[in-house]
């Protein structure tokens, strides 16, 4: 099933490329970048769409 037929949202993935050759600096910086991935607002395309719809609307009155 896709996730829309179910009311799921689908968000998009995190990738980090060459983990099992990566080094310690590199995955401490991937799980910082996997961090701000995911307590990101714009993780999520509703709120994305919600926020552009806001601003066309804001911008067509103005």
């Amino acid at each position: 099933m896709f996730a829309n037929q179910t009311g799921m949202i689908f968000l998009p993935h995190y990738k980090f490329y060459g983990a099992i050759k990566a080094t310690d600096e590199q995955i401490e910086h991937s799980a910082r970048d996997y961090l701000t991935h995911i307590t990101s607002p714009d993780l999520n395309p509703q709120v994305v769409r919600k926020r552009m719809l806001e601003q066309m609307m804001k911008a067509g009155s103005a």
